[in-house]
């Protein structure tokens, strides 16, 4: 429960009750009432061997919390946490959000995207639109039925045929793969699904690799290149292991379980440097284009 939902349990309480016990108002809650304690709308009184606040104006105290929670006086609870947020506390981060994820996914022909055992013409719409994108509300309605790439950036997500890579359905990751899309990920269990991981080859993208692999096991394989080293030696950046998270991220890398990762780091130890999954264009043409290349057949 965050700070705000705290104090509208508290404070409506008060409101219904017209009174609190010392021990129920917490010193976040004293601070936030003060004003109606300077007023007089509120006062504290001695209450047995304690004390207690009391209210001495009740309609002071509703207009109070009206105003400051707006739907106390709209009234309806809108199915978006985010927007309840803004409703209630006026902040669309207050509550846990409940909003679905989203996947962008391109695909060729031999794609396999199935949504509720129907399969969904991946290939027609990358060819017409560029991507095909649904939101993860029900994770058992949509299936991957065959091997799938899994970026982290938009560039080789909108590029990627240039990686000449063999996968022919690829997914966006957005930066660090969500939660909800790792879990859906790993309830996949057609014996043509596997997915082959192309992260930044920098220490963050090989900590979100690790804990890809941990919850995926044999079904994710990071992708190693078979020119990484020259890659590296071309291309890779010192600002990457600038951050002390970085390098924190890279110590664990170094001990990892999983020997590709063991490999990677010491590519990064060996340049000093990490190296961006964008490189992976560079054999193509994309870097000298404003617009993705027209999907292969």
């Amino acid at each position: 429960m965050g700070r705000m939902q705290r104090i509208q349990v508290r404070a409506e309480r008060l409101l219904k009750s017209g009174s609190l016990p010392a021990s129920a108002v917490s010193t976040e809650l004293e601070d936030w009432l003060k004003p109606l304690v300077d007023a007089g709308a509120l006062t504290w009184v001695r209450s047995g061997s304690g004390r207690s606040l009391q209210v001495q104006d009740l309609n002071s105290l509703a207009r109070f919390l009206e105003n400051r929670f707006p739907s106390l006086a709209a009234g309806a609870t809108p199915a978006s946490t985010r927007a309840e947020g803004v409703m209630r506390f006026r902040d669309s981060k207050e509550l846990t959000a409940n909003t679905p994820a989203w996947l962008g996914v391109r695909g060729w022909k031999g794609a396999r995207l199935l949504r509720d055992g129907c399969p969904v013409a991946i290939e027609q719409a990358t060819e017409v639109h560029g991507l095909f994108a649904f939101l993860l509300r029900d994770p058992e309605l949509y299936r991957l039925e065959c091997p799938v790439a899994l970026v982290e950036n938009p560039a080789l997500f909108a590029w990627f045929e240039q990686a000449h890579a063999p996968e022919r359905l690829v997914i966006y990751g957005g930066g660090k793969v969500s939660t909800p899309v790792m879990n859906w990920l790993a309830t996949q269990d057609s014996s043509d699904f596997r997915i082959v991981h192309y992260p930044d080859y920098d220490p963050a993208g090989l900590a979100d690799h690790e804990r890809l692999k941990a919850r995926l096991g044999e079904r994710i394989q990071i992708h190693i290149p078979p020119d990484l080293g020259r890659l590296f030696s071309v291309y890779s950046a010192s600002r990457l292991l600038t951050p002390l998270k970085s390098q924190a991220m890279l110590a664990q890398a170094r001990e990892s379980l999983y020997p590709q990762v063991r490999e990677i780091a010491a590519l990064i130890d060996r340049h000093a440097g990490g190296l961006e999954q964008e490189v992976l264009l560079s054999k193509g043409d994309a870097a000298d284009s404003d617009q993705p290349p027209a999907p292969r057949s």
